[in-house]
C-alpha cells in the first residue's frame, strides 16, 4: 500500500535568525503540519523520554508541538523538540519503508539529520541515514497516527508545511516569602517603606554575601533578570548559576535613599533545561544593597524547589597503578578488562586505572602457555626471531583466541596463526598458521610474487564484529600497508581464497600501522584507528582515524580523502612521511600542558585499542605512550573517546577516571557527567595538535573563554556550547573546530577540570584544559 508523505513550511517570522538565503529554511522554531491531514508532528503525550514515539494531533500550541529546526551543513538541519529538548531522529538505524520515527537525545548523527528541500511551497524531510522522506503512515488522519519514514515519491502525506512559531515569554517575580526564594547571607527586613511581598533581603555588609533562588526550566534559552533593589551607595555584584560566575560586575548603583526602589538594568543568561540555583553576591566589603525581588522573563520557567536545586558535587579522589604494556589490545573477560601486547605482555584492571601483571616475555615462564617457545616454534622460526608482536585475543564458540605473529623486524619476514584456550590467562595451544609475508622472490598468499611495497607485513592484528555479526581481521604495518579479511566465524580462520585480503591504506612503506577497528552503532561509522611515524621517543609516532559506511571500506579522512591511495611515494627516500602527514584525522600526538613539570603530556602516544561499553554507552581508547623528558620508558594509558556533531571520534585531553560523587554514590552518570554552561568561562591551556609528523614536542598556548562569547590570549575567536549535548565549537585564528565538553581528572592539580577536545573541517585536533 502506498504511503502518503509530505509537509508545508511557512515563512518564519522576521524575528527568527536568518541563514543564507540559499537554504531551505531559516533556524528557528516551527509546527511541522501535514498537507494530507493538516494535523501537526508531535511528541506523544508530551513525553521527554528518549525513544518516544513521534505522532500528529491537532494543533494546540503546546511546546511538544514545537521543533527547533537548526542548520548544522548546507541544507541538512537538526530537529529538536521545543518541549523534550531532543531531537527526531530514525528509530535504531533503520532504513526500511515504514521505519519508525522518535526522539532521542541530540547526539548528531545522521538518523538525527534531515535535508530539508523546498518541494513548491511545501517542504520534505529526507533523513540523512536512510535517505527516505518523512511520512504519515498509510494516509492515516486519525489523532496519534504514527509517524515514519518511507521512500521519497512526493506525496501529500511526504509535504510538510514548517509554520513559524513565535516564542511565547512569560515574567514571575519571586519575593522572599514565596517558593523559589531559597536564602539571604543576612536577614529578611522590613524596617523601609515602599517594599512589596512580606519585607526585603538584608544582607550582611561583607564581599561575598548574597541572595539564593531557585529558577526551574522547562525550555532552554536566553532568561532576563532584573531586581528590585534601593540604597545609599554603588554596590555592584556577581550572577552565579549553579555556582559559577555567569555575569560580573553587575551595576547596582544607588537610588538615593533606603526607601527609594528602582529596578536594575537586564542581565541576560542562557539557561538549560532543568532546575538552577541562582545566586547575586556582593563584590565589595558593603554587602548588597536591599533586594525587594527578583523578576524572570523568558519562554518557559518557574519558581524552582530549593532542595531541588543542583547539588554541588563532591569528587571522590581516584587512585592509579600504572604499567607497561606495549601495543596493548583490549578484551574484557570476567568483568575485567585484559590488554594483550608485544613480547607475551599482559596486564588487566577492573576500572581502567588500576593495572596488575598477568604475563611477560616470551619465554619458557610465561603462563600463558606451557611453553611458548615450543608452542609456537614454527612462526618463531618463520620469522628467524626469538619474540612475537602485537597480538589480539577474542572470545568465539567457549573459547579465547589469540592471533599471534611474529616478525623479524628489520623486514617483513612474519608469520601470523591463531592460538586458542578455554581460560583468558592460558594456558594457550597453537592452532596454526595462516599467514606468511616477507618470502623475497617466491609466490606469496596471493599467488604473486612477494612485494613489500604492495604486500602487507602481516603483523597487528585486530579482529571485530560489523553490524550484520560478520566477523573480520585489519592487520598490517608498514610494507604494503593495512589489509581487511573476512573470517569464518565458527573457527576464527579466514575463509579461504582471500589471499592477504583487500587493501585499506598506506604502501610503499608508508609509516602506518597498528590498525584497530570499531563500530559504532550511535553514528553507524566504522572507525579504523592507526598509528602514523615511529614508535620510539624520536619517531612521532601519532594516533589518526578515518571511517567507513561498511566495515571492509573504503575509509575516508575528514577531507573526503580515500584511505587507500594515501602511500609513500616510491621516488623517495624509505620512509616519506611528507606524502602522509596532510592525510587521515590526527587525534593526538606529542605534546605537553606548560607548568605540569612534564607530567600531563606524552610522547610517541600510539598502537591503540578502543572498547566501547554496550552499558553505558562509553567508548575508551587505550594505547601506550612515551613521556617528556622519560625517554624511552612507556605505560599504558586510558582515555575516553566522544563524537563531535560531525560524528567524528575525540579524545578526552586527559586520562580517564570515573567520576564518583564522595557524598552521594547514588548520583546518576547525566549529573556526573553534567558540564553547566556558567562553568565553561575562564583561562585554558589548548594544544594544537597539527598534522605533522615529528619529534617535536607541541607546547599549550593560553586562552580566556569569556562569557560573552568571545576568546583571547594568545589566541582569539568565538566559542558556542550545548549544555544538553555538551557539544562545543571553538573558533581561533579563523577555524572552527567542533568538539565535545566534559570534565577530566588532572593529575597535577588534583580535581576533575573542565575540558574540551575538538576537532577542525580538516581533521586536526586541538584539547583544551581549564587553568583557573
Amino acid at each position: 500500500m502506498f504511503n502518503i508523505r509530505a509537509w508545508q513550511l511557512g515563512l518564519p517570522l522576521a524575528l527568527l535568525a536568518f541563514s543564507s538565503a540559499s537554504y531551505a529554511i531559516d533556524n528557528g522554531t516551527y509546527t511541522i503540519q501535514s498537507k494530507y491531514s493538516g494535523k501537526v508532528v508531535e511528541v506523544a503525550a508530551g513525553s521527554v523520554d528518549d525513544a518516544a514515539n513521534v505522532a500528529q494531533w491537532p494543533s494546540n500550541g503546546h511546546p511538544t508541538q514545537q521543533w527547533i529546526i537548526t542548520q548544522i551543513s548546507g541544507d541538512d538541519y537538526s530537529v529538536i523538540n521545543a518541549n523534550s529538548g531532543k531531537a527526531m531522529e530514525v528509530y535504531d538505524f533503520d532504513t526500511t519503508d515504514g521505519g519508525n520515527i522518535v526522539q532521542y537525545a541530540y547526539w548528531g548523527g545522521a538518523p538525527q539529520l534531515w535535508t530539508i528541500t523546498d518541494q513548491g511551497g511545501y517542504y520534505s524531510l529526507i533523513n540523512k541515514h536512510s535517505g527516505k522522506a518523512l511520512d504519515l503512515l498509510n494516509w492515516d488522519t486519525t489523532d496519534g497516527a504514527n509517524i515514519g519514514q518511507w521512500a521519497w515519491w512526493g506525496g501529500d502525506a511526504q509535504l510538510w508545511a514548517l509554520n513559524a512559531v513565535q516564542p511565547s515569554t512569560i515574567t514571575f517575580t519571586l519575593e522572599e516569602n514565596q517558593t523559589g526564594f531559597c536564602s539571604v547571607d543576612g536577614s529578611i527586613d522590613s524596617n523601609h517603606a515602599g517594599y512589596t511581598g512580606s519585607g526585603f533581603a538584608n544582607t550582611t555588609n561583607a564581599n561575598g554575601q548574597g541572595v539564593n533562588w531557585s529558577v526551574n526550566v522547562a525550555t532552554a534559552g536566553t532568561y532576563t533578570f532584573t531586581w528590585r533593589y534601593a540604597g545609599t551607595s554603588n554596590r555592584p555584584a556577581n550572577l552565579l548559576v549553579d555556582g559559577s560566575t555567569q555575569v560580573s560586575g553587575i551595576a547596582l548603583n544607588s537610588t538615593g535613599a533606603w526607601a527609594t526602589w528602582a529596578n536594575s538594568a537586564e542581565i541576560s543568561v542562557w539557561l538549560d533545561t532543568g532546575v538552577h540555583s541562582l545566586r547575586l553576591q556582593a563584590t565589595t566589603s558593603a554587602g548588597l544593597p536591599n533586594i525587594d525581588s527578583f523578576s524572570i522573563t523568558g519562554q518557559s520557567a518557574a519558581a524552582g524547589n530549593c532542595s531541588g536545586a543542583i547539588e554541588p558535587i563532591t569528587f571522590a579522589t581516584p587512585s592509579f597503578t600504572n604499567i607497561a604494556v606495549h601495543d596493548p589490545s583490549v578484551i574484557k573477560a570476567n568483568n575485567l578488562y585484559y590488554v594483550f601486547g608485544s613480547h607475551l605482555s599482559v596486564a588487566k584492571t577492573r576500572d581502567l586505572k588500576n593495572w596488575s601483571r598477568v604475563a611477560d616475555g616470551v619465554t619458557t615462564n610465561n603462563p600463558l602457555f606451557n611453553d611458548v617457545t615450543s608452542e609456537l616454534a614454527e612462526a618463531l622460526a618463520w620469522a628467524e626471531t626469538t619474540t612475537l608482536w602485537a597480538p589480539d585475543v577474542t572470545y568465539v564458540n567457549g573459547r579465547y583466541l589469540m592471533y599471534y605473529n611474529a616478525c623479524r623486524g628489520d623486514s617483513p619476514l612474519s608469520a601470523m596463526g591463531i592460538a586458542s584456550s578455554s581460560n583468558i590467562e592460558g594456558p594457550y595451544t597453537n592452532d596454526g598458521i595462516f599467514l606468511k609475508s616477507g618470502m623475497w622472490g617466491q609466490t606469496s598468499e596471493d599467488g604473486t610474487v612477494y612485494d613489500a611495497t604492495v604486500h602487507p607485513n602481516v603483523v597487528d592484528p585486530v579482529i571485530f564484529s560489523d553490524a550484520s555479526n560478520r566477523m573480520w581481521m585489519t592487520y598490517g604495518s608498514y610494507s604494503g600497508g593495512i589489509f581487511i579479511m573476512e573470517l569464518n566465524p565458527s573457527t576464527g580462520f579466514p575463509y579461504a581464497g582471500q589471499g592477504y585480503g583487500k587493501h585499506l591504506m598506506g604502501g610503499n612503506h608508508a609509516r602506518i600501522e597498528g590498525a584497530y577497528t570499531t563500530y559504532s552503532p550511535e553514528t553507524g561509522y566504522y572507525y579504523m584507528y592507526v598509528s602514523y611515524g615511529g614508535l620510539g621517543a624520536d619517531g612521532g609516532y601519532n594516533v589518526r582515524v578515518a571511517r567507513a559506511t561498511s566495515p571492509d571500506g573504503p575509509y575516508y579522512d575528514a577531507n573526503g580523502t580515500n584511505m587507500a591511495n594515501v602511500k609513500s611515494n616510491p621516488s623517495l627516500s624509505l620512509f616519506d612521511d611528507a606524502s602522509i602527514a596532510p592525510h587521515g584525522v590526527k587525534l593526538m600526538g606529542n605534546h605537553v600542558f606548560s607548568g605540569t613539570n612534564n607530567v600531563l603530556g606524552y610522547v610517541s602516544p600510539g598502537h591503540n585499542s578502543a572498547y566501547r561499553d554496550a552499558t553505558t554507552g562509553q567508548t575508551f581508547l587505550l594505547f601506550h605512550t612515551r613521556f617528556p623528558g622519560r625517554g624511552e620508558e612507556h605505560e599504558v594509558r586510558v582515555h575516553e573517546v566522544f563524537y563531535n556533531d560531525a560524528g567524528w571520534p575525540v579524545i578526552a585531553p586527559l586520562r580517564y577516571a570515573q567520576k564518583v560523587d564522595a557524598n552521594n554514590p547514588n548520583r546518576s552518570a547525566s549529573e556526573l557527567n553534567a558540564v553547566y554552561a556558567s562553568e565553561l568561562p575562564g583561562s585554558y591551556q589548548l594544544i594544537n595538535h597539527g598534522k605533522d609528523i615529528s619529534a617535536t614536542i607541541k607546547n599549550s598556548v593560553n586562552i580566556t573563554l569569556n562569557s560573552n562569547g568571545s576568546i583571547s590570549g594568545d589566541l582569539s575567536g568565538s566559542w558556542t556550547y550545548n549544555a544538553n549535548t555538551r557539544n562545543t565549537v571553538i573558533t581561533v585564528a579563523g577555524v572552527a573546530y567542533r568538539g565535545v565538553v566534559s570534565r577530566q581528572w588532572n593529575q597535577v592539580r588534583n580535581r576533575f577540570e573542565v575540558t574540551f577536545s575538538a576537532l577542525s573541517a580538516d581533521g586536526t585536533a586541538i584539547w583544551g584544559v581549564n587553568s583557573d
